[in-house]
């Protein structure tokens, strides 16, 4: 059976092995920002669709070590046979991460690789692929560790984190596969109310109801690199077969932001994404929330500051959201993104859990406070 990688952020990786065991995938090893798993090429095209936390799925080829770009060349032009994935007519694109202490120009390695690939072409075929930095047809991952090389394929092409319904966001909106993995992690149920407080564009929110709804992550005619590969002959996608969870009668998902501009923009981004009428929009500051909610989740990425200056003025907004939260929630759970540590004890709320999470390039804490 075929061997995969799928990538995630930083601290989602078991809500990702979940996923994938859940999917029909058979999980091996779990290593930060990845799960290495087997599965068919079907269970594979699946998880393309209905996957929540992953970024991007890789197919590893090759692995060798090198001490010159002569040993690079080598082991690409006669250890795996890339014409059998795409045509002469179609692109590729180099892509080369990592370090190395013998490659310290990356470049170099890049192009050994690229000309090692082209050759092979040259010699089937006469006539190569051209290079496409933008849309390849088929993208190579270079991973560098010293002298050893990793090749792997890209089979998704563009990230699984863009869903499509959001056109517009805030400042710094969180991705849709971390709205989807904190989501999991804080365990959130359908029959419990949930609540944003600081909304932005509405991402957690809609995740949520996606993810209630069996919907999946993209049209079922989006077309994926790897489905493009000459040598594999999928079956169409049909429908998933898992069964699609009924959201609760009662149910309250419930978005609040301060600046009404953000709320119009959750709201075009909920009704591109089907899920308009099932979410109750609150264009206040959440000091001037006058409710009480009853066994409800709430997860929320509040402001972080990134200047001394801003997590200053964020002190009391946070003491406040801590004595609002106490307020207005019985029996309740918060799981909070946080950036910066002085801003969670602002709180003035004993967490209970607390898990390393990654918002981009930023290290965040997820962190979890009984309330009621």
């Amino acid at each position: 059976m075929p061997r995969f990688i799928a990538l995630s952020p930083s601290g989602l990786e078991n809500a990702l092995a979940g996923e994938l065991n859940q999917h029909g995938a058979k999980v091996k090893n779990i290593r930060r920002s990845q799960v290495e798993f087997d599965a068919n090429w079907e269970v594979l095209q699946n998880l393309h669709y209905w996957c929540r936390t992953a970024s991007r799925f890789l197919k590893p080829v090759l692995e060798f070590s090198a001490y010159n770009t002569d040993d690079v060349y080598f082991n690409l032009s006669k250890k795996q046979d890339f014409t059998k994935f795409i045509d002469p007519s179609q692109s590729l694109r180099v892509i080369v991460k990592g370090k190395s202490k013998i490659f310290r120009d990356t470049r170099i390695v890049g192009l050994k690789v690229k000309d090692a690939i082209v050759d092979q072409f040259r010699e089937k075929y006469g006539r190569r692929p051209d290079v496409d930095r933008d849309q390849p047809d088929l993208a190579i991952l270079i991973r560098l560790n010293n002298e050893k090389i990793s090749v792997a394929l890209d089979l998704t092409g563009m990230t699984l984190s863009h869903r499509g319904y959001r056109t517009e966001a805030g400042e710094a909106p969180l991705r849709e596969n971390l709205a989807a993995g904190l989501l999991m992690l804080a365990g959130w149920q359908n029959t419990q109310n949930l609540v944003d407080p600081f909304c932005g564009s509405g991402t957690i929110l809609i995740e949520a109801l996606r993810m209630v709804s069996g919907e999946p992550n993209h049209s079922l005619d989006t077309l994926f690199a790897f489905q493009t590969y000459k040598h594999l002959e999928l079956p169409k996608v049909k429908p998933h077969h898992m069964a699609v969870i009924e959201r609760h009668e009662n149910l309250g998902v419930v978005g609040i932001d301060r600046d009404p501009e953000m709320i119009e923009i959750a709201k075009a981004n909920a009704k591109r994404a089907g899920v308009a009428d099932k979410i109750q929009w609150i264009a206040k500051d959440f000091r001037q929330v006058k409710q009480v909610w009853q066994d409800a989740v709430i997860v929320t990425n509040p402001p972080y500051g990134e200047r001394l200056e801003q997590v200053e003025k964020l002190k009391p907004v946070f003491a406040d959201f801590g004595r609002w939260v106490k307020d207005s929630f019985k029996d309740s759970n918060l799981w909070l993104l946080s950036g910066h540590p002085e801003l969670s004890k602002s709180l003035r709320l004993k967490s209970q859990a607390r898990y390393p999470v990654y918002n981009g390039p930023i290290e965040c804490k997820y962190l979890n406070y009984p309330v009621g």
